[in-house]
């Protein structure tokens, strides 16, 4: 085996737990027949270890290129080193055999992240173990005694049930205790951050509140302090962004659609201009003859689908403001002395037409 190969065998675990890590490497000599000399790599173990002078994470990145099996020893310790971790997400990572075990107390609802809803065996059970030898044989090519393997199973997994209770735990708040601790600061943080919006947006209409001379600048000045206000004019804006490239009489026939009204022809003999705007209209493929109803919009040219989709994130927006943002609705109506309605012909004049 060259120097910088990876050993057939990989014992992923935390330092504090060498004494199981040692108990499960007699296990897979003693039980498998595996010359662990040669064939394991245990960070801990005498023999097995890193040699003198190597760089430790170096040797560790070495060795967690490319082992058959990767055994990963899952304790409250493991769970608990950033440095274990790291071998599980290498593991993953480079798609290698592993074979997780865990250690009480350690549950499968415990295991997060990259562990999350991976097949997990328990340490101390004998038919985990059992299913682990199916996949030994198969990556290894052993054939162990079948009788000695049981014997030796049971009598080294009765060892490790004695050294569980012995394991010290890690000085660390539960995972997820963490996260629900977590949770609630960021939320707190995010309370504090919406009130201190708030208290600026209160002051600053208290102060302009005070330079009022009528009730449209009062609502004028609650309709430009409500957060809601910059949402609309940024879809307004938008909406009249995407508007622009697009004439008086297409703009008209877009005002229709969103009623779902097909547009009147001009009626008279004074609407010359505005019947060959339509005429250019339909020849460009913007507008299309529904008859007898009028003239539809064409949503299949590019321009007037861009326009549409705009338009359409307002109308949403005002319909949601409608029913969600009575504060906004009633400064709304002071200031511009139209009710909100986006198909209502008053909001098309004022703001799009």
């Amino acid at each position: 085996m060259g120097k910088n190969k990876s050993k057939p065998i990989f014992v992923s675990h935390a330092a504090v737990d060498k004494e199981i890590a040692d108990k499960i490497v007699d296990l897979l000599n003693t039980a498998m027949g595996i010359n662990v000399t040669e064939k394991v790599f245990c960070s801990s173990l005498e023999g097995m270890k890193i040699p003198p002078g190597k760089d430790f994470k170096h040797f560790i990145k070495e060795q967690i290129q490319e082992p058959k099996i990767v055994l990963l020893l899952i304790s409250q310790n493991y769970l608990a080193s950033q440095f274990c971790l790291a071998e599980v997400g290498a593991s993953w990572a480079l798609s290698l055999n592993a074979i997780p075990f865990l250690i009480p107390p350690i549950e499968h609802n415990d295991m997060k992240a990259v562990l999350a809803n991976v097949h997990a065996l328990k340490i101390l059970d004998p038919g985990d173990w059992n299913e682990a030898l199916s996949v030994f044989k198969e990556a290894l090519d052993i054939d162990p005694n079948i009788s000695r393997w049981e014997r030796k199973r049971d009598e080294i997994l009765e060892n490790i049930k004695q050294l569980i209770p012995k394991q010290k735990a890690p000085d660390i708040v539960p995972f997820d205790k963490y996260i629900e601790l977590n949770k609630k600061l960021v939320d707190a943080h995010k309370e504090i951050t919406e009130l201190e919006k708030e208290m600026q947006r209160l002051r600053k209409f208290a102060d302009d509140v005070k330079k009022m001379k009528n009730a449209k600048e009062v609502a004028e000045i609650e309709l430009e302090s409500l957060p809601v206000k910059e949402r609309f004019e940024k879809l307004l804006d938008a909406s009249k962004q995407a508007i622009m490239p697009l004439s008086s009489t297409i703009l008209e026939a877009i005002y229709y659609h969103f009623r779902n009204e097909s547009m009147p022809w001009p009626q008279g003999y004074d609407h010359e201009d505005e019947l060959n705007n339509i005429k250019d209209a339909i020849e460009r493929n913007l507008l299309y003859d529904d008859e007898p109803n009028g003239l539809r919009v064409n949503d299949e040219d590019p321009k007037v689908r861009r326009a549409l989709e705009t338009l359409k994130k307002l109308r949403d927006f005002v319909d949601k403001a409608c029913e969600n943002e009575p504060k906004f609705v009633e400064a709304y109506v002071v200031k511009y002395d139209h009710n909100l309605s986006f198909d209502s012909r008053n909001f098309w004049e004022a703001h799009l037409l």
